[in-house]
C-alpha cells in the first residue's frame, strides 16, 4: 500500500527521560507493531511518557495524525489530560 501523505502515528508508552531520549522504532517491545503501521503506509514514532516532560510529549502528541495509548490505565494518571497540566 503506497500513502503519498503517512498519517503519522505516535504510539504512547510510559518511560524514564532516557527511554525517550533513545526511543526509535526497533528497540521497544512495541517494535512488531511500528513494523506492521509502516508496512500498512504509516508512520509510527515512539512517544515515551512521564510526567516529568508531560508538556514536551503532549507538544509531540499534538503535532501527528493519532496516537494509540499503551498504558495502565488504573496506575497511570496523566496530566497529559488537562490542559492546565494539572492529574
Amino acid at each position: 500500500m503506497t500513502n503519498h501523505n503517512p498519517q503519522r502515528i505516535a504510539l504512547l508508552y510510559p518511560g524514564d527521560a532516557e527511554a525517550r531520549r533513545t526511543a526509535t522504532a526497533e528497540n521497544n517491545r512495541f517494535a512488531p507493531l511500528f513494523a506492521a503501521l509502516t508496512a500498512l503506509g504509516a508512520q509510527p514514532e515512539p512517544a515515551v511518557y512521564h510526567d516529568d516532560f508531560c508538556a514536551e510529549v503532549r507538544d509531540q502528541l499534538m503535532a501527528v495524525d493519532g496516537v494509540l495509548v499503551w498504558v495502565n490505565p488504573i496506575h497511570f494518571r496523566s496530566k497529559l489530560s488537562r490542559p492546565d497540566g494539572t492529574p
